[in-house]
């Protein structure tokens, strides 16, 4: 590294005192967000940024040592995206609520996701995870993120009252979270948003629940959006629904006829190979324009 060197070995030497200083056990599926409050916490990757930020300045005019650097600091990035999207209203968040309360990306952070696999690419990186994910895919999976949270500004349905019927996964956030805004990432290839951070999932039972948009008015469509661990190694038990089912009422004891959705792939990756290439499935109804304030919803799970 150059003039860089000494300033990258106290960075290699801080992070190995933090983390046996705070007895973190590093585990073979660890992510970044296991660590965020140990050797990765906001202190001290706040030193880590500046050591790197003075290491690249050390080396500005050295071509090939500045890309040795840059190669370095890829860990720290990813770290910085992936603790980022578990927090909102933070220093190190990727989210912050606007003027509106509305939870949006912060412009730094979107500007980091594109840096970071930008340089993935430019440096050779051909797999940011274990077995999957090329730096397109994982830029593919924030895009979906941020535009989604663009998108659902003119949802009727932000931040109305969810409430649940069956009960959600202890791993997973519960079904308030299905109205908060906030979309989670499809390219882990083992633990969505690292056990549910930004994800809704159910274990054994169906998904149930009743949606109030707090007053009548006309409704045109409903959409939710599935994770589809298929697309992942087949040993991944998390699983598509067979199919989703909304009813509408204007009173929240009569409801409609339900408008079914099913599922349009078969599940088993050995009779339907194509279901690898399906990372996030929509089931969207088209309602016409009906008058409601409550929907209620079930997805049966396989």
């Amino acid at each position: 590294y150059g003039d860089a060197g000494s300033y990258i070995r106290q960075y290699i030497d801080t992070m190995r005192e933090a983390l046996l200083a705070s007895n973190h056990e590093l585990l073979i599926f660890d992510s970044p967000i296991d660590a965020k409050e140990t050797y990765l916490s906001s202190a001290l990757m706040q030193q880590y940024e500046q050591l790197f930020d003075n290491a690249e300045k050390a080396v500005q005019t050295d071509g090939e040592r500045l890309r040795r650097v840059r190669i370095a600091r890829l860990p720290l990035m990813f770290a910085q995206i992936q603790i980022g999207r578990t927090e909102v209203d933070t220093p190190r968040s990727m989210f912050i609520r606007n003027e509106n309360d509305r939870i949006v990306p912060k412009p730094e952070m979107k500007e980091l996701v594109y840096l970071f696999a930008g340089r993935c690419k430019e440096y050779g990186v051909d797999r940011i995870r274990e077995r999957t994910t090329s730096a397109d895919e994982y830029l593919l999976a924030y895009e979906r993120i941020f535009n989604r949270m663009d998108e659902v500004a003119d949802a009727i349905s932000l931040h109305k009252k969810v409430t649940p019927v069956t009960q959600t996964s202890e791993h997973t956030k519960g079904v308030e979270a299905l109205t908060d805004g906030v979309f989670g990432s499809d390219e882990s290839w083992r633990f969505p948003d690292k056990i549910g951070v930004n994800w809704v999932g159910y274990e054994g039972e169906h998904m149930e629940f009743i949606l109030d948009l707090g007053e009548v008015q006309p409704v045109r469509s409903v959409n939710m959006e599935f994770l589809n661990a298929q697309a992942q190694p087949k040993w991944h038990l998390t699983i598509l629904p067979k199919f989703v089912e909304y009813q509408l009422s204007v009173d929240g004891e009569n409801y409609e006829d339900a408008v079914r959705i099913d599922n349009p792939h078969d599940p088993n990756p050995d009779i339907n190979p194509g279901i690898t290439n399906i990372r996030v499935q929509p089931f969207k109804a088209e309602i016409g324009l009906k008058d409601a304030r409550y929907i209620k919803v079930h997805a049966e799970s396989p």
